[in-house]
């Protein structure tokens, strides 16, 4: 039988994991960064040469993108970088010396990317998003052509990891569960 977890227990997962000393926050999101990179690197026909844009929010999801970033371009692909805010990750970002992001989608044009890779919002999310610039970033996405993968981090951002609720999120067309897959991943809009 598959475990699945809901939004608490994913947390409580992640906070025994750090308590006994199995992997510390670093850790965790280097290896859920890596992952990602790796799932795209081996599962993506001719992405050597395809235009990869990487969403990060400003919590551990954020993170983990900012860490899958890294490891495109360390493995010879290339993604460019949008961050939901610059005050969040700081360390993250430090950690991985990244240069360059965007801040503003005045400059983003979302249909020019092959792959966007999604990691604003993580399993924490229980309301509406209300942040006007992510609310028109998540519009612009959902409604882009077919050619144009999007592939959401843990759960699309904007879904309920415990009751699959849609708050405005993105409709991804891969969700690579982190851990375990999360109850929002198989009941109402997940």
């Amino acid at each position: 039988m598959q475990r699945i977890l809901d939004s608490n227990m994913a947390k409580e997962l992640d906070r025994y994991t750090k308590e006994n000393k199995f992997a510390s926050e670093s850790e965790l999101i280097d290896s859920a960064g890596k992952q990602v990179a790796q799932f795209v690197l081996e599962n993506v026909s001719d992405i050597f040469n395809s235009k990869v844009l990487v969403l990060a929010g400003k919590g551990n999801n954020g993170a983990d993108a900012i860490a899958a970033h890294s490891y495109i371009n360390s493995y010879g692909a290339s993604s460019d970088l949008f961050l939901a805010s610059s005050d969040w990750n700081k360390d993250t970002l430090k950690k991985y010396s990244i240069p360059s992001f965007y801040l503003s989608d005045t400059d983003l044009i979302l249909d020019e990317y092959d792959i966007i890779v999604d990691g604003l919002f993580g399993v924490g999310i229980n309301r509406t998003i209300s942040d006007k610039l992510l609310v028109s970033i998540i519009d612009k996405i959902n409604n882009l052509s077919d050619h144009t993968l999007v592939i959401s981090i843990d759960i699309a951002s904007g879904i309920c990891a415990s009751s699959g609720r849609d708050y405005g999120g993105i409709e991804a067309d891969i969700t690579l569960a982190i851990g375990l897959p999360k109850v929002g991943h198989f009941i109402n809009d997940g």
